[in-house]
């Protein structure tokens, strides 16, 4: 993968957050497609579905039997993308799977956004955990890498309702 991609990006940033979140154990959802952050950080996704593309999901029963999945195995923490769809004539994954995203963002508070490039990545925690609280506090485990510099195009979400745009946040 070419260093200037955007999963390449925010790879590490999401990688070190969910392996300072969770535990080994811990079952950390993804979605629509990017498993890579499993794979690095060795969580667990907590769905059948390898990815949630235009179609994949494709009726309110397959959604609905998604968020069963999830509310049996309450992942720590929920990544989502806004990765466009344009060969399907999709957009973003709450565009055709929004009752997925509209049950994410009910019972889970953003942790943390990344600024808008390419693609933008949400990092959400359950209400209940208090890591959405205190959300400064997710960059403490993050990788020197980002601390020299890639937190400075991070947004952290702080007290932000759900769909919140968040401006950029300089540190």
């Amino acid at each position: 993968m070419a260093d200037d991609h955007p999963m390449a990006k925010y790879a590490g940033v999401l990688k070190d957050l969910a392996e300072g979140r969770t535990e080994p154990d811990d079952w950390v959802a993804v979605f629509p497609e990017e498993r890579l952050v499993n794979f690095l950080a060795e969580r667990r996704q907590p769905t059948r579905d390898s990815g949630t593309g235009p179609g994949w999901l494709a009726t309110r029963q397959d959604e609905e039997q998604c968020i069963a999945q999830l509310e049996a195995r309450r992942p720590a923490l929920i990544v989502l993308s806004d990765r466009r769809w344009p060969e399907f004539g999709a957009g973003d994954l709450g565009s055709y799977n929004p009752t997925l995203v509209d049950w994410v963002e009910r019972e889970y508070e953003p942790v943390l956004i990344t600024s808008p490039g390419v693609v933008r990545y949400r990092v959400y925690a359950p209400r209940s955990s208090g890591v959405a609280q205190h959300p400064r506090d997710a960059a403490d485990g993050l990788c020197e890498r980002a601390r020299e510099g890639l937190l400075d195009q991070l947004a952290l979400a702080e007290d932000a309702p759900p769909r919140a745009r968040l401006a950029r946040r300089r540190q």
